[in-house]
């Protein structure tokens, strides 16, 4: 048996040994009637993997490649290497030019361009051209040219051309061109060409896009009669635009 603090499988020479030719030795034996092989296993108190093993997929590197706690390893296209200070875990996840403290996870996400502190969860999430700080998540989430700082959640939300620092919450909320710094909220809305700094909250299941920059859209909202808000004493609604509050009056 090995001691601790030992390497039992230290070798010199080009051929390093084979670990499962160390663990489990092969025999051939004779039982009186036929040949039969059998494996026996050694025991084994601590195995230190230093340098790098060659295998059939690549070179897989070794212990003295990690630095921190939590770090991997990932195929990077010809060769094992180490992941640190950003992640990328899926086919072609942060391939071209992944920033610093990126986070690409998914089939093809944040694959080209993905800025610095980004997140991209999702099939093709903020794909290509991801910018700083904004965080895509669901599948086309963010996918093409996504906005520095800008959030989108939900399948296709915010899918091309986002603008800085909007907000799209929904399946294919701000689909396409969202304007700076808005808001989409809901299944479709804000669609397409949403203007800058506006609110679009949808309930509808058709597109709400909005108008005008610097506006409020929401749809549905309920229609009510003359007789039913005189019996139900309902009150109108204001808007202080110093405050930038809705109010109603009161007795």
């Amino acid at each position: 048996m090995a001691k601790p603090g030992n390497d039992p499988f230290s070798a010199t020479g080009p051929n390093p040994p084979n670990l499962i030719n160390h663990v489990f030795s092969p025999k051939i034996v004779w039982d009186s009637t036929t040949y039969d092989t059998k494996l026996d296993l050694i025991n084994v108190d601590n195995i230190y993997f230093t340098g790098s093993a060659i295998g059939p997929t690549g070179t897989l590197v070794g212990a003295t490649g990690m630095q921190n706690y939590g770090d991997y390893l990932f195929w990077n296209g010809s060769q094992w290497a180490v992941g640190d200070s950003k992640v990328s875990i899926g086919a072609n996840a942060g391939q071209y030019g992944q920033k610093l403290g990126a986070v690409a996870v998914g089939n093809r996400a944040g694959q080209t361009g993905q800025g610095f502190y980004s997140v991209a969860i999702g099939n093709q999430a903020g794909q290509t051209g991801q910018s700083d700080f904004s965080v895509a998540i669901g599948s086309q989430a963010g996918q093409i040219q996504q906005g520095i700082r800008s959030v989108s959640i939900g399948n296709g939300s915010g899918e091309i051309n986002q603008g800085p620092f909007a907000v799209a919450l929904g399946t294919s909320a701000a689909l396409t061109n969202q304007g700076t710094g808005s808001v989409a909220i809901g299944y479709l809305a804000g669609y397409t060409n949403q203007p800058q700094n506006s609110i679009v909250i949808n309930a509808s299941g058709l597109q709400l896009n909005g108008a005008t920059g610097s506006a409020f859209y929401v749809n549905p909202v309920r229609g009510v009669s003359a007789g039913y808000i005189a019996a139900n004493s309902l009150k109108s609604m204001y808007y202080d635009p110093v405050a930038n509050e809705i109010v109603y009056q009161t007795p």
